[in-house]
């Protein structure tokens, strides 16, 4: 589960995409996965997944719901991302 509805995710990748230069937007393609709900890390606070939009290597672009951004975090296995942070960056 996600702070962030499925369809909400896609209204603000709509937005973030929009804003990308031609230059930008051919790195994000190579980047982009469809979106999907990542777990938190075993030892978290909280019970709610994350939005991760992009993979490359073994980091993944996620959204933030907390500091309203995306943002990039290392990830050891595919579903689930370490300790990300919650401030804005």
């Amino acid at each position: 589960m996600s702070l962030v509805t499925a369809a909400q995710m896609r209204g603000l990748l709509i937005v973030a995409e929009g804003r990308l230069s031609e230059e930008d937007w051919k790195r994000w393609e190579d980047l982009m996965i469809e979106p999907e709900v990542w777990n938190p890390p075993d030892d978290a606070d909280y019970g709610f997944g994350y939005w991760v939009v992009g993979i490359k290597d073994d980091r993944a672009i996620w959204y933030n719901s907390v500091a309203d951004c995306f943002q990039c975090n290392r990830f050891r296995e595919p579903g689930k991302l370490e300790a990300p942070s919650v401030e804005r960056g």
